[in-house]
């Protein structure tokens, strides 16, 4: 598929320098490589016992949405209150078995309503007969957090929901903030443990923010702690803050005197501020502020002055920050489920596509010696932070088959000695491009074997794994919710038609597939065209005939198409033109000719793709 402009979109907010475009578990253990936990779980019949509720629609023991929240078929990673099937999938998440390429945290959710999910999970248990056995499984498989799924007795006793959880204090500011002209009483002032917030987005968003900082410094500390090392000598005093912004005009009218390129950011942190700016959206702004974040601890962990505009190695330092943006999160009753890290990670997933699909590969040396100022003159940044996205996740993922603890502290090794401004010095974790690419080309076609199936992660929606090694059987596998996907490559891989005409298996919901050269045939036809909300779809050089195009037939959704190399001919005018959307059609190879387009194109004015001549 000629998606190098979806790849661009993947990055198209990621700026430059420091500009983001776009309680306590212990570190992850591993289990053995190809262990399916629906296998060889003892507790497989009690999650298929709360998927069952949701077929026999039991009005007693059926979760029913709050006001406000989501409908019943629709995932909310914020409400505890979800249908029956997603309910299993969570559980499955806590109680199976710890992932192996990447890290996963559990940590209570701190919010006013948390309190309340446990109870409502806790009654909708109870209610379906099955709240002594998921009590008794959750102590068995996850002792410390399982209170807080469920709720403790202290929170029950306590059930009414407070304004401020314990350790925040929120009040309107009592002094100017200089900085930004904003003067007394204009903005809220909230205080954590370990971060203020200087706030004009209101006292809920404020709240969120700074629960959240809190959580992001837990985690960066368990995955970096070896990097930087706090102490006396190198560690900064006082609060780190945050300035929140209640719009995103708001923000850059009042930074774009601070960072000329301001309006092309979701967030900034400014070393000389010490601070980072951003504007809050709800959960769609998380990645920003993990983003961001992760700058401000490593800088306020540093004492060695590191420019990232002057210094060599700036790729680790944004690297680092995208894989802690990898930050993807559920939530069942009060606990709170963190994966970062991980072969499924969103902007891990352009990298795999740039590098496999499209071989590119920015060559070591040069890529090794940018500084931040370097980097603002090339024309395709997303480029080079697509590598350094990938190869942060190629330092830091667990893979089969690879040293890789001895690899993660190379790369922990690496990433500190580059903050300590020691340059060209830092780069002997990489010995040269011919090692470093076969290295980094195994680790992005194979660590998808780490976790299978793949955990049912709703932000993770984008799987791009073209030129993987990658069957039937390991898709398969895959839960309901983890085939519902915004974007899905498998192009240049081994699946057949066996993937779409499986019985009694959960059905596909893509809206970006990708089957270039595979063996999908007319077979499969029938399947993909029941996806209602595909969009986009490349079967260059698939075994499909008109017959199969025959499928597609008023297709309400379909707006993009890749015939070329098939059989598929002038026989299927009449099927394309019947599909209402249908803006883009790349025939070149098929059997299609250019006065058959011609034909086309009268019928359907949308379609933008000319004939060669």
């Amino acid at each position: 598929m000629a998606q190098a402009a979806l790849a661009n979109a993947c990055w198209q907010k990621i700026l430059l320098g420091f500009l983001c475009v776009a309680a306590w578990c212990l570190p992850p253990r591993l289990a053995a490589q190809d262990r399916s936990f629906d296998q060889v779980s003892p507790y497989r019949d009690l999650l298929e016992r709360i998927r069952a509720k949701g077929a026999v629609r039991d009005e007693a023991a059926s979760p029913k949405p709050r006001s406000g929240s989501l409908g019943a078929n629709e995932v909310s990673s914020s409400d505890s209150l979800l249908p029956p099937d997603r309910l299993a999938e969570l559980f499955k998440l806590v109680i199976g078995p710890m992932p192996q390429g990447r890290r996963r945290f559990f940590l209570p959710d701190r919010t006013p309503q948390a309190a309340r999910h446990a109870e409502e999970l806790r009654t909708w248990l109870d209610n379906a007969g099955l709240l002594e056995e998921t009590t008794s499984a959750l102590l068995t498989a996850r002792p410390n957090e399982a209170q807080w799924v469920l709720g403790s007795p202290a929170s029950r006793a306590t059930q009414a929901e407070k304004s401020l959880p314990e350790g925040l204090t929120a009040k309107r500011a009592s002094q100017s903030y200089s900085l930004l002209g904003w003067n007394p009483g204009t903005y809220a002032f909230v205080q954590s443990e370990h971060y203020e917030v200087f706030s004009q987005a209101g006292e809920k968003s404020s709240i969120e923010v700074a629960l959240a900082c809190e959580s992001i410094r837990q985690v960066w500390q368990n995955v970096f702690e070896t990097v930087l090392k706090p102490d006396a000598s190198n560690q900064a005093s006082g609060l780190d803050r945050i300035v929140l912004f209640r719009s995103r005009d708001a923000y850059v009218r009042a930074l774009r005197t601070i960072e000329p390129r301001i309006a092309i950011s979701t967030g900034y942190y400014s070393p000389s501020h010490r601070t980072v700016f951003f504007y809050w959206e709800g959960a769609k702004s998380l990645p920003t502020l993990v983003h961001e974040v992760t700058h401000q601890l490593f800088d306020r962990s540093s004492s060695y002055g590191f420019d990232p505009d002057k210094s060599p190695g700036f790729w680790v330092i944004e690297g680092a920050a995208l894989y802690m943006e990898s930050w993807s999160e559920e939530t069942i009753g009060g606990l709170r489920i963190i994966d970062i890290g991980g072969w499924d990670a969103p902007r891990l997933q352009a990298s795999r596509f740039r590098r496999l699909r499209d071989q590119y590969w920015i060559p070591w040396d040069e890529f090794s010696r940018a500084n931040g100022e370097r980097l603002r003159k090339e024309s395709d940044v997303a480029a080079w932070y697509s590598q350094a996205c990938g190869l942060a996740h190629f330092g830091l993922d667990q893979t089969p088959g690879q040293q890789t603890t001895e690899r993660r502290e190379k790369f922990l090794k690496y990433l500190g000695s580059v903050y300590r401004n020691e340059g060209r010095g830092a780069n002997a974790f990489f010995d040269s491009d011919n090692g470093l690419i076969q290295d980094y080309d195994t680790y992005l076609q194979v660590s998808h074997l780490q976790d299978s199936p793949r955990p049912p992660i709703a932000r993770r929606n984008e799987i791009v794994l073209t030129r993987c090694d990658v069957n039937d059987d390991q898709l398969l596998s895959w839960d309901a919710s983890s085939r519902k996907l915004e974007w899905l490559d498998l192009g240049f891989t081994q699946v057949t038609d066996r993937l779409f005409l499986e019985v009694d298996q959960p059905t596909w919901d893509v809206k970006r597939l990708s089957l270039e050269l595979t063996n999908i045939s007319d077979a499969s036809m029938s399947s993909i065209a029941a996806m209602d909300n595909l969009t986009e779809l490349d079967l260059t050089e698939c075994k499909v005939t008109d017959r199969g195009i025959a499928e597609l037939a008023k297709h309400r959704s379909l707006r993009k198409l890749w015939v070329g190399g098939t059989q598929v001919s002038d026989e299927s005018i009449e099927v394309l033109s019947s599909i209402p959307k249908l803006e883009s059609l790349i025939y070149e190879g098929s059997a299609i000719t250019p006065q058959g387009f011609v034909q086309l194109a009268r019928k359907n004015p949308l379609l933008r793709r000319k004939p060669r001549p």
